[in-house]
């Protein structure tokens, strides 16, 4: 049941919307947005209100500032209408009234204000009470998180320092912002390769650290700073909204879904030239960067250097919707490793302190993110990860030397064949795979290593199903996972991963985040919530007909929207 507040948004909204009938041009409008009042009418925003509230004074010097929720409501108004830019969207709500009833901007608060709908600078202005976050009180010296950001954006900056910090690449070659086809370019390219294994072996070495400083940090709450406060939107506004309608699956045991996708920004990853050096020479003097928190990355996909961020999705797939989970911001240089902890460890204590009966039991991605530090990080939480080996597993079990392994890490019998998973042995953390003869399965009519003259012949004739093993994910968890990497288990949840390519795909091209042209890591991420947040939207009234449900707001038989 929607709350009150989204109870009388509805009611004026349908009010609005029939007198807007009564004249035929706005009539036609109405059923040309019929798929965004379907959208804007189920999305309840009313949780969100006590966290964007925070950030406006209680007794406001000047002018009393525009309602938070319908500002809000705007901004998810814009990326359905295709409107991103602040300017674009205040200039189309001040030149129709349809909309802003849209947005919930009541009578009241245009005549207090004595203009149609906020301009431009209202929206950037919310963007940044929503990143500071609670007001502060006391010294004028304690700046908000908006402000010290803006000042670093105008103090020079090393070149050498943003780059020291790559982990996926060599920072002596991020020159290239195309993809690389001169002979100089594919030099570098087979460099990196070269140099794959070590930056491997320094990518899972800082992983390692930083799975240890989250265990140490277990029983601590997430700090209440811009990606909590937008996850706990999405979260109270979307996900538990989504859970109630049975979209999410087993919300005791969801399968989640993990990957990170490149965004770059509009600043320039060249900086600009504050010394007095000639410009015709390279130099390594301090510049200044327009987005002082991005960072130069490689692009894998289509294989060229870019300088902005790199955005990692949490999500569910289900009955063919790929709903988002959380959300994580990262310079362009952090790695899938890192990304995946820090998102998964967020996800989980905001599920333990705000939504305790949802709960991850799989966490499926690709082999980017294989490590050791990573498996043993969500059997910390008691997770199932599905994840694939980026290198080939060892020959022989590292403490078992007579248990030859394939390169996928599955025991091999005699025959030299991968032996068949058969469920588990033991409960709880004694819990261990069981691996059967691949005849005794029934996977093979009969044992490669049976004569001719003897198609029955088993290595084992007193066991009726052959030989077994099994293995203890406690000596390895990467190698032995509780979901064995040859089992049709792993092959179905496996494919699920696609779900998060498809979200992050969806936010860049449906919802046209790259056309937003920011230059703030805080811009960023919450372009990518309301993204979020309107996925899953779109998910709960997929199956309705928008101009039926239309017509049925203005009290007109469904005939009359055709």
């Amino acid at each position: 049941m929607p709350f009150p507040e989204h109870q009388s948004y509805q009611e004026k909204l349908v009010a609005a919307l029939r007198e807007f009938a009564q004249d035929s041009d706005r009539r036609r409008l109405i059923f040309q947005l019929a798929s965004v009042i379907l959208v804007l009418y189920h999305l309840d925003l009313s949780p969100a209100f006590p966290l964007l509230q925070q950030g406006y004074a209680e007794k406001p010097r000047g002018s009393k500032p525009w309602s938070p929720l319908p500002v809000l409501r705007s901004l998810l108004l814009g990326h359905l209408l295709g409107a991103i830019k602040p300017r674009d969207l205040s200039d189309r709500l001040r030149a129709c009234p349809v909309l802003r009833a849209l947005a919930g901007f009541s009578e009241e608060e245009m005549a207090a204000h004595d203009e149609p709908a906020p301009g431009g600078s209202t929206f950037y202005d919310f963007f940044h009470r929503l990143f500071d976050g609670p007001r502060r009180g006391g010294c004028s010296h304690d700046l908000p998180p908006s402000q010290l950001q803006a000042r670093r954006a105008r103090a020079p900056q090393s070149k050498k320092g943003r780059s020291a910090n790559t982990t996926d690449t060599d920072a002596d070659t991020k020159k290239k912002t195309r993809p690389a086809r001169s002979r100089k370019a594919r030099r570098t390219r087979r460099e990196a390769k070269k140099n794959k294994a070590r930056i491997q072996r320094l990518t899972q070495g800082v992983t390692e650290r930083i799975v240890h400083q989250l265990r140490a940090a277990r029983d601590q709450h997430n700090p209440n700073d811009l990606t909590e406060r937008l996850g706990r939107i999405l979260l109270e506004c979307a996900i538990l909204e989504s859970a109630r309608r049975g979209l999410l699956g087993d919300i005791t045991a969801l399968i989640a879904t993990g990957d990170g996708s490149p965004l770059p920004t509009a600043s320039d990853g060249r900086g600009q030239r504050v010394c007095d050096c000639e410009k015709s020479t390279r130099c390594d003097c301090p510049r200044l960067y327009s987005d002082p928190d991005a960072a130069w990355g490689w692009d894998h996909y289509r294989e060229v250097y870019y300088f902005g961020y790199s955005f990692y999705e949490v999500s569910v797939t289900s009955e063919g919707r790929d709903l988002p989970l959380t959300i994580e911001l990262n310079p362009a240089n952090t790695s899938d490793h890192i990304a995946s902890v820090q998102a998964m460890d967020r996800l989980h204590k905001r599920f333990r302190d705000h939504a305790p009966s949802l709960s991850i039991d799989i966490f499926v991605a690709d082999a980017g993110h294989d490590s050791l530090a990573e498996h043993r990080f969500h059997r910390s939480w008691s997770v199932r990860p599905v994840i694939p080996l980026a290198n080939k597993a060892p020959a022989t079990h590292p403490s078992r030397g007579e248990m030859a392994l394939s390169e996928r890490g599955v025991p091999m019998c005699q025959a030299n064949i991968e032996m068949t998973p058969w469920g588990s042995a033991g409960q709880g953390e004694r819990r261990r795979p069981l691996f059967l003869c691949p005849v005794g399965a029934g996977k093979l009519a009969q044992c490669p290593l049976a004569p001719p003259e003897d198609p029955s012949w088993s290595c084992r004739p007193d066991l009726k199903r052959g030989p077994a093993v099994t293995v203890s994910p406690q000596d390895d968890p990467r190698l032995f996972p509780l979901i064995p990497r040859n089992s049709e288990r792993y092959k179905t949840l496996y494919k699920l991963r696609s779900g998060t390519e498809r979200s992050n795909n969806l936010k860049k091209g449906v919802y046209a985040l790259p056309g937003c042209r920011h230059r703030r890591a805080s811009f960023w991420l919450i372009r990518l919530h309301l993204a979020a947040l309107l996925q899953h939207a779109k998910a709960w009234v997929a199956e309705m007909d928008a101009r039926a449900f239309v017509a049925a707001l203005l009290g007109e038989p469904q005939e009359a929207a055709a």
